[in-house]
């Protein structure tokens, strides 16, 4: 897959998705450089142990087109919504992502029921056989759909047929209506949070569209949460695009704190969307606990921080396709990581075995599946910070062809206009005490030419894993994850 990222002039970025410890203001965090639980939450939690507590903001005054003040929410944010997800009722810098012939992940399209988690999980599906099976692979599907959902507001014609048809939307205004209710969830506690912003910076001399205002600028609030800035890219760039970073970085909670923007000079429009997550496990890691051992990567084995327990019970898959997996949730939500390793017996690598498969079979598999005592569990701590640039390439083989090209018709905002490259960042951090994972997605666009009883089970992932994060109440999946190799 070509990373290249060429000039700007519609930026989305979707960065990070936010579990957090009941912090309020411009959206609950928890410190900007720290996993913040402490030693009470994580008695609560079933451990007796304690393990250590870990831990940029530039507010702009937001303005419509024509340089009007925009309304401020409720809570004097301008630029957030906030999403607090309800309590589960059931309980290496610069990596770069990998590039070459994808593989399929299942055999047949994906299967969509036309509802938002369905076209999420759907166009993850597509999207993932278009990757190499080589390399660590990480990044947010959620926040991909979001910002190219964003984008087909706008579209019309083949554009916006050909969108809908990657995204797996049946029915946009549907779609929309669930986004909406989606990001205005609310929690009953504040450690289960789910934060989201979105934001557009529009130049000041873009020529909008006589019924931009009716046709994008209004579902663009309703359904995204979107807010609107004026810029002047060609004369104040450096300025517009340190604006972008402070924004990222505190919509983020200060995970991505050096992100670069793609604008240029020529560019006309910025739509971002950021979000961010951080959970701590149901069911904590001891830091003593963890201890060094082999993992055995794609690229030989190497050397890994594995972390381990005994005497779970957790929803568990024997064996589905030649794939084990396992569900290990979060506290006070309903999102949890499902893990995904080659069954006993298998020698195939987890990627040729997931391509053979119908994922969400194995996924309502894992769901439907009992709670099973694990005798015992370990996955290596790990952190990937990856960059997915130049994904035109990828969205143009999932059949995106016209919205990248000069035939381009996005005229819902303005006329002339076309996508001219996609690019993703996403980060993890995955210790004992939980997860942190953010991930930024920006579309640049220019003017055109222009289980059995008393069984004992060990659930060991010491060679290459798939993950997800994954809200198991919506069915949606946040951040989809490859470890084929420790760093």
């Amino acid at each position: 897959m070509k990373r290249k990222l060429t000039s700007v002039i519609v930026t989305l970025i979707t960065a990070g998705l936010l579990i957090s410890c009941g912090q309020t203001a411009a959206g609950p965090s928890e410190p900007s450089s720290a996993k913040g639980t402490d030693k009470a939450t994580a008695a609560e939690a079933g451990e007796t142990e304690a393990a250590e507590n870990q831990s940029g903001k530039k507010e702009d005054t937001p303005i419509d087109n024509q340089g009007t003040d925009v309304t401020e929410t409720d809570n004097g944010s301008a630029t957030a919504t906030e999403t607090e997800l309800s309590s589960g009722k059931d309980g290496g810098k610069g990596q770069q992502a990998p590039s070459g012939q994808a593989q399929s992940p299942q055999e047949g399209p994906p299967v969509t029921d036309g509802s938002l988690s369905s076209a999420v999980n759907s166009f993850n599906w597509k999207l993932l056989g278009e990757m190499d099976d080589k390399g660590n692979l990480f990044y947010s599907p959620y926040s991909l759909f979001s910002a190219l959902a964003l984008t087909d507001i706008a579209a019309k014609g083949d554009t916006k047929t050909e969108i809908e048809s990657a995204l797996s939307i049946t029915d946009l205004q549907a779609i929309e209506s669930e986004m909406k209710d989606y990001l205005s969830l609310k929690a009953a506690e504040k450690s289960a949070v789910l934060n989201t912003a979105n934001a557009v910076w529009l130049d000041k001399s873009l020529k909008t569209s006589d019924n931009y205002e009716t046709d994008f600028v209004a579902p663009a609030k309703d359904y995204f949460g979107g807010d609107f800035f004026q810029a002047d890219f060609k004369n104040g760039l450096s300025q517009t695009k340190q604006q972008i970073k402070d924004w990222v970085s505190e919509k983020t909670n200060g995970f991505i704190p050096d992100y670069e923007s793609a604008a240029t000079g020529d560019t006309m429009a910025d739509v971002l969307n950021a979000v961010y997550f951080y959970g701590e496990w149901e069911f904590p890691f001891i830091a003593s606990s963890t201890a060094e051992e082999t993992f055995h990567g794609l690229s030989g084995d190497r050397p890994a921080q594995m972390m381990s327990q005994k005497g779970l019970n957790l929803r568990y898959l024997r064996e589905k396709d030649g794939i084990s997996a396992l569900a290990f949730p979060y506290r006070n939500t309903n999102i949890e990581m499902d893990l995904f390793i080659p069954a006993e017996g298998r020698n195939e690598n987890i990627s040729e075995l997931w391509g053979k498969t119908r994922p969400e079979e194995i996924l309502s598999a894992l769901d439907k599946a009992e709670l099973t005592s694990i005798n015992y569990l370990s996955f290596p701590k790990f952190q990937m910070d990856v960059t997915m640039d130049g994904l035109t390439d990828t969205l143009k083989n999932m059949g995106i062809q016209t919205a990248f090209s000069q035939n381009a018709d996005f005229s819902g905002l303005a006329e002339a206009m076309y996508i001219s490259s996609i690019a993703h960042r996403a980060k993890i951090e995955v210790d004992e005490e939980g997860s942190r994972a953010s991930a930024v997605t920006e579309a640049v666009m220019e003017i055109t030419s222009a289980e059995m009883d008393g069984d004992i089970i060990n659930f060991i992932a010491d060679k290459p894993f798939l993950y997800l994060i994954r809200d198991k109440e919506t069915g949606i999946i946040l951040f989809t994850g490859r470890l084929n190799d420790i760093n």
